[in-house]
Parts: structure tokens; C-alpha cells; sequence
């Protein structure tokens, strides 16, 4: 087992893409009223859902970006120490979702 705990950059990659999504689907919503989708408490703002996953990338590629090597390490520990395994998948993933 390799260690993805503390800061962990493809949990990160896929709460990015998870919150785009979201954003996406109430833009949707409010674009068509005749689903007749109820609002209420569980209404997100796509706005401020938009501005969340670019504080998630900016800070994202600010923790795991590995400038030595070039490319997204996998972890930051609890003690500030970056692992950088050189995962494909993982820097695969980066880049696909921007």
C-alpha cells in the first residue's frame, strides 16, 4: 500500500471535478424552470459552486504541483512532507480535468 494520506491530490482532483459537476447541474436547473425542480435549502448557487472549484484547483496545483520533476505529487503528509511516486494515473487525471 502507497500512502495517500493528509493532503491527498487525487481526492482533490475528483472534489474538483465533483463540485464542476454540481455546478453544472444547478446552472441547469435554473435554465429550465419547467422541470419544475423545488428550490429551498438544498439549492446550491452555481456561482459560488464555480468559485469554490477554482480555489480547489488554485490551491490543488499550489500543494502538488512538484516543480523538480514536473508533474502533481501524490501527497502531503501531516508533516508538510510531499510523496512523489511519479503516478501516471494521477497526473493523467490533472490533466484531463484541467
Amino acid at each position: 500500500m502507497l500512502p495517500f494520506g493528509g493532503k491527498d491530490a487525487y481526492a482533490t482532483v475528483q472534489h474538483y471535478d465533483a463540485v464542476r459537476w454540481m455546478a453544472a447541474i444547478e446552472r441547469a436547473i435554473t435554465a429550465h424552470p419547467q422541470w419544475n425542480i423545488p428550490s429551498g435549502v438544498l439549492t446550491f448557487d452555481h456561482a459560488e459552486l464555480e468559485r469554490h472549484a477554482d480555489k480547489v484547483k488554485k490551491v490543488g496545483n499550489r500543494l502538488f504541483w512538484n516543480p523538480k520533476t514536473g508533474r502533481f505529487a501524490s501527497a502531503v503528509d501531516i508533516d508538510g512532507q510531499t510523496h512523489d511516486y511519479g503516478f501516471t494515473f494521477l497526473n493523467l487525471e490533472a490533466v484531463y480535468y484541467g
